[in-house]
């Protein structure tokens, strides 16, 4: 996983790499003390023995200070840009090591900061999603900039802050595990766990590009779908901002793929739509908003390619990711052996 965090600050380059840099490192050490699985590694023994996180005293990660010449305001905006642009913002990947047992030693994050003279700095961040979701590496960045904030006051981070590294709260009904162990033995027999590779074969004919929904969109899209379902289903959905938004995304998307007017509607082609939903305060789980790892439901939501094409795309699209987002009431995690039959399909 990759993010980049862009701040403006109009100070000079010195002010810059002999200030805000050693700060940013003096508050990060601070805040890897509380996230500590960051500064691990992922061991990577070979079968019949799981994979696990391992952490030691002085382990610690890459942090790397570069100067950039391109025009900030440039960078940061939303025009249309060849995506391997923001790729230099990206910090390199350390290399995986084999220790003597054969075992792969995985680093798990790595940080890169780069300077622009008189406009800001981007803080680039690599990291490996088996130590962190979404929600608790966000914890982690926000942690950090409240010490860097306090001026490395760790008394910043109030009790209800601190990550919980607490797994006692997982259960497996499911015995999910066995069914992942098993996917992780089969891509490790051909993976060669180089998760620094470059990508420039896979990004070269991209590009990339910020499109804004506007609330008032959001608010037009939420009466129209929930007006529309009424009318035509009978039936009360699940709307949010998220339901309405990928909805729309999701069709449109699609509609510029298409090549040719006449594959828009002549195909039965069952398309999906993919997310994820964070299962902390779910019924399985009731874990707290600070547990720091994964908790994540995989969801997948399918529909007929000319029905999302059709002139109800974005309404169907919308009920069919809302009924999704419902489900997840009942329980989120019984979506893991429903993605286990999806990458036996892949095998």
């Amino acid at each position: 996983m990759e993010r980049l965090f862009f701040y403006e600050l109009p100070y000079p380059a010195l002010y810059l790499t002999h200030t805000i840099v050693p700060r940013l490192k003096n508050s990060l050490s601070l805040t890897l003390q509380h996230f500590f699985p960051l500064a691990s590694n992922l061991m990577c023994p070979s079968s019949p023995r799981k994979p696990y996180i391992l952490f030691k005293d002085g382990d610690s990660i890459p942090f790397t200070v570069v100067e950039s010449t391109l025009d900030f305001d440039q960078v940061i905006g939303d025009q249309a840009r060849d995506v391997r642009e923001l790729q230099c913002f990206v910090p390199k990947w350390p290399p995986t090591r084999v220790a003597s047992d054969d075992t792969r030693v995985v680093p798990l994050l790595a940080l890169q900061v780069a300077v622009f003279p008189n406009s800001g700095i981007c803080i680039g961040a690599k990291f490996c999603h088996v130590v962190a979701d979404g929600t608790a590496f966000n914890h982690f960045m926000k942690s950090w900039a409240s010490i860097f904030r306090s001026r490395e006051d760790i008394a910043c981070l109030e009790k209800s802050m601190l990550p919980s590294h607490d797994r006692s709260g997982i259960k497996d009904p499911l015995e999910l595990e066995s069914i992942f162990t098993k996917q992780w033995w089969n891509w490790a027999s051909s993976w060669d766990y180089d998760l620094g590779s470059t990508r420039d074969d896979q990004l070269g004919d991209k590009v990339g590009v910020t499109f804004t929904i506007s609330q008032t969109l959001i608010e037009r899209l939420k009466d129209l779908v929930s007006n529309r379902c009424v009318e035509n289903y009978q039936e009360q959905v699940h709307v949010s901002t998220f339901v309405v938004a990928c909805a729309f995304t999701w069709v449109n998307l699609i509609k510029s793929q298409e090549k040719e007017a006449s594959d828009l509607f002549d195909s039965d082609e069952v398309y999906h739509f993919v997310f994820v939903a964070d299962c902390r305060h779910r019924l399985e789980a009731k874990l707290p908003e600070t547990y720091f790892g994964n908790c994540l439901a995989i969801c997948f939501v399918p529909v007929k390619k000319r029905e999302l094409l059709g002139e109800h795309g974005i309404i169907i699209a919308a009920k069919a990711i809302g009924g999704k987002v419902k489900e997840l009431e009942k329980g989120g995690f019984a979506g893991g052996r429903e993605m286990d039959i999806k990458l036996e399909r892949n095998f």
